[in-house]
C-alpha cells in the first residue's frame, strides 16, 4: 500500500516542480525526496498538506482539493488485513490536507463509503454529504435513464 502511495504523492509533486522556484533550501530538499520516492514515513503521511501549503503560497490563494475514490485504499486494507496500518497512515495525511489545513479553501472527496463520525475522516469539520440516491443530484451522479437504455441495447 504504502509503496502504492509513494509512487502517486511522488508523481503529483513532479507535476509541481515549478514551485521549487519559491521554496527555503529544507523544503527543496524534503519536495527533491519526495519526486525521488525516499520520504520518511511522517513526511510522506504530510507530503498533500505541505503541497497545498507550497501551492497557496506560489500562487498566493487557497487551494480547491479533488479527491477520487478517497476511500479506495481503505476499503482494499480492510479486505487485505492492514486495516489498522491503513488508519494510521491515512487519519494523519487526511488531517493535515483537510482538517487542520489553513491553506485550504474547499475540498471536493468522491467515494462509495459514507463519511462516518468513527471513520477516518471523522475528525473533518463543515462536511456537506450529496449522496447520488437523493433525487436533487441524480441527474448529476451515475447514469440517467437514457443513458441506462443506450448501454443496455448497445451491449445486449
Amino acid at each position: 500500500m504504502l509503496i502504492d502511495i509513494r509512487t502517486t504523492i511522488s508523481k503529483v509533486y513532479a507535476e509541481h516542480r515549478y514551485l521549487q522556484e519559491h521554496l527555503q533550501d529544507e523544503e527543496i530538499i524534503k519536495f527533491d525526496r519526495i519526486v525521488r520516492e525516499d520520504p520518511s514515513y511522517p513526511t510522506l503521511r504530510h507530503a498533500l498538506g505541505e503541497l497545498s501549503e507550497y501551492l497557496a503560497r506560489y500562487h498566493q490563494q487557497k487551494c480547491i482539493v479533488l479527491i477520487d475514490e478517497y476511500d479506495a485504499p481503505i476499503g482494499a486494507a480492510y479486505h487485505k488485513g492492514y486495516y489498522d496500518d491503513a488508519m494510521d497512515f491515512f487519519r494523519p495525511m487526511f488531517s493535515s490536507l483537510l482538517k487542520d489545513n489553513i491553506n485550504l479553501h474547499k475540498a471536493f472527496l468522491v467515494g462509495v463509503l459514507r463519511v462516518g463520525k468513527s471513520g477516518f475522516l471523522s475528525g473533518l469539520n463543515n462536511i456537506s454529504v450529496y449522496p447520488m440516491t437523493h433525487p436533487q443530484f441524480a441527474s448529476s451522479f451515475g447514469f440517467t435513464s437514457d443513458e441506462v437504455e443506450l448501454l443496455l441495447t448497445h451491449h445486449s
